[in-house]
């Protein structure tokens, strides 16, 4: 996966919603480009991957959930759980 430094759209396309993962040195942050939600990830010392079509809403795993207004709730992997379609 091609990886660069700087993330895939400017800050004001971030909504600010994002999943931390427990180790806490990566995370996938939401973007609103277009009316189209889009993903990336970024891991610390690694930069930020590619984008892809999503909604932090669609991560089935276990990690912290951040709402736009600063909330933080934690959600855990469910094997009942449909992913996006």
């Amino acid at each position: 996966m091609d990886r660069t430094p700087h993330p895939p759209f400017p800050d004001t396309a971030c909504t600010g919603r994002a999943f931390i993962s427990p180790c806490c040195t990566a995370s996938v942050t939401e973007f609103l480009v277009d009316g189209q939600l889009w993903l990336a990830g970024s891991v610390a010392g690694h930069g930020w991957s590619q984008p892809w079509l999503g909604s932090v809403d669609d991560i089935n795993d276990t990690g912290t959930l951040i709402d736009a207004d600063g909330t933080e709730r934690r959600i855990y992997w469910r094997p009942t759980a449909r992913g996006p379609d």
